[in-house]
């Protein structure tokens, strides 16, 4: 059984959206999940969050065990081969062997920062393009925020570019937020791709000959 788990800064980004005490439920959940595999019902908003931790703990979980496998390979390998004495078996010095627990999990920590170093690599490059926190702030319809920010992180750099030339126009055309899609749909339907709406202008009065207003002179 593992002793410890990976904790990362994203975790507390979707905890700060809940209130004091959903975030204590939240915790309580995810350190129940990560010592036993069970999960504790929770509300809705609390859930979201916790879906999106079990996903990481899954992942590193997946590569605890892939290095567990591995290291047992190795080891009987290991024992398996004849040492220089040309006797076979379970050699004398066992100094690396004791310490394969302890391999395991800094292999499993320096497989996941390498990962999320190249994550974060690419987000920030993403990001100079255009940055979650800009789009959310420019859309002005803000539902779903944890959902839409998943959702943008996946956006290539190509697409980003797209937004920033698209999303201005479809904006100008719905200048009432209630009338926008929710950021969400408009993510998922690639809306960036529509033909640009044409802006709606403000009516103008019409006069018939009957109603020309009067002109006192």
């Amino acid at each position: 059984m593992k002793e410890s788990f990976l904790m990362y800064y994203s975790f507390d980004e979707m905890a700060q959206l809940l209130s004091d005490e959903e975030r204590g439920q939240l915790w309580t959940a995810v350190f129940e999940y990560a010592k036993t595999g069970h999960e504790i019902e929770l509300p809705k908003q609390t859930r979201i969050a916790f879906v999106g931790i079990r996903e990481h703990l899954k992942r590193d979980n997946e590569k605890y065990g892939k290095v567990c496998e591995r290291n047992k390979r190795n080891i009987a390998k290991r024992w398996d081969t004849k040492n220089t004495t040309g006797k076979s078996g379970i050699l004398k010095n066992t100094k690396n062997t004791d310490t394969d627990s302890d391999s395991v999990s800094d292999s499993v920590s320096d497989s996941v920062s390498d990962t999320e170093k190249n994550t974060n690599i690419r987000d920030k490059s993403l990001d100079s393009v255009l940055s979650f926190e800009q789009f959310w702030n420019k859309y002005g319809k803000k539902i779903d925020r944890v959902k839409c920010e998943k959702r943008f992180r996946k956006i290539s750099k190509p697409n980003r570019e797209k937004i920033i030339r698209k999303l201005p126009a479809y904006l100008a055309a719905n200048q009432d937020v209630k009338y926008r899609k929710n950021p969400l749909s408009w993510l998922n339907g690639e809306c960036w791709e529509d033909e640009p709406p044409k802006a709606q202008e403000p009516e103008r009065p019409k006069y018939g000959i009957t109603n020309i207003p009067e002109v006192v002179g």
